[in-house]
């Protein structure tokens, strides 16, 4: 199977727009969760076409893209247009399913290929990064633009959570703090350019890393709350290392799914304690982003490949005590060959992806 790089990403988040959002993380900042230069209506749709224009420019491929794979996911899809819709009649509920987000990006890209729109819930851009891997390695496409986006903070949206209890009362996110309250929603999207290698190498291609590594299970218990045995998310990061072909202690740097709330940072906390060694740096930047639900797994794919690129650790805000692990609590320079990145989503959905420095 081919080797597979990621040439290109592109990043939408309170944050700013890629570069910022890194030189953000870096500086330990902390975002409102909004974005604040995009229209309100078609949200979800608009920040996917960003995310998708700043990728394909990073990448250094030209438009149009007729044979570029897309596998854009989102877990809430067009939520506040679903909301006007109900209110005024007016227009289509057509115009707001969830392939908007991945019909936007097939726009405005011109690509015709292969299209695939993943709602695994928080774990859906994870997935899509995932699979756009994998329609790569089993031939079916040379390039894949892969990602998410979502913008939950609607009425609805935020009311849902709040309802199951599940919505912090502090203004910021607090991964893997005894003190969390739970989630704080944020919006945005990411994308990123898969290639075979030998693609990329042919037309001289800047190389983040390579993704490497792809494990995904269901863990088959509750709508939303995850299997406290842990057993399938367990087998999942399993499965990932093993196609990485690494021993756990390998793995330099982990970025968690780490959402603030209790049950997720517990049960996350007792699975990196079994699945990997204990000198793995381990980061939590939904701290820095909000929870932006199905396109944060995306995001910190991007942050992985920062990382290993940058061979710099991005902070974890919001951190607290009361979790014995190795926590990158502050950004520090740090030499990186591989890293992982949990996502895990309502339904039991676990992806784990893994990635590599580019070693040319």
């Amino acid at each position: 199977m081919s080797k597979v790089v990621v040439t290109g990403l592109g990043l939408v988040t309170g944050l700013g727009h890629t570069t910022p959002t890194w030189q953000g993380l870096l500086r330990g900042q902390v975002s409102s969760g909004g974005v604040a230069d995009l229209p309100k209506d078609h949200r979800s749709p608009a920040l996917a076409a960003k995310a998708a224009q700043l990728a394909l420019v990073d990448s250094g491929l030209n438009l149009p893209q007729p044979e570029l794979g897309i596998v854009f996911g989102t877990s809430r899809g067009q939520l506040g247009d679903l909301e006007r819709y109900r209110q005024t009649g007016l227009p289509s509920w057509l115009d707001a399913q969830a392939s908007g987000g991945a019909l936007a990006v097939a726009q405005a890209l011109g690509s015709g290929n292969l299209y695939g729109v993943p709602a695994l819930a928080c774990s859906s851009g994870a997935w899509a990064v995932g699979w756009g891997l994998r329609l790569i390695q089993w031939g079916y496409c040379g390039r894949v633009l892969c990602g998410a986006s979502d913008a939950p903070r609607t009425p609805l949206g935020e009311v849902g959570f709040r309802q199951m209890g599940l919505q912090a009362t502090t203004p910021y996110l607090q991964p893997f703090n005894a003190l969390a309250t739970g989630l704080v929603l944020g919006e945005g999207a990411a994308a990123l350019v898969l290639e075979r290698a030998d693609w990329a190498r042919a037309r001289g291609a800047r190389v983040y890393g390579a993704v490497t590594g792809f494990g995904h299970t269901n863990d088959a218990w509750h709508p939303c709350t995850p299997d406290p045995a842990g057993t399938q998310a367990l087998r999942a990061v399993g499965l990932c290392l093993e196609e990485m072909g690494i021993a756990q202690t390998a793995v330099d740097y982990l970025n968690t799914h780490g959402t603030g709330t209790r049950l997720n940072d517990a049960g996350e906390y007792r699975l990196i304690q079994r699945a990997y060694g204990p000198g793995v740096w381990v980061g939590a930047t939904k701290g820095a982003t909000g929870h932006c639900l199905g396109a944060t797994g995306a995001m910190e794919a991007a942050f992985c490949l920062l990382a290993l690129y940058h061979q710099y650790l991005p902070a974890s805000p919001g951190l607290g005590t009361g979790y014995d692990l190795n926590f990158v609590r502050s950004s520090q320079l740090q030499p990186l060959t591989y890293a992982v990145s949990h996502s895990f989503g309502f339904g039991g959905q676990n992806v784990v992806l893994g990635f590599q420095r580019d070693d040319n």
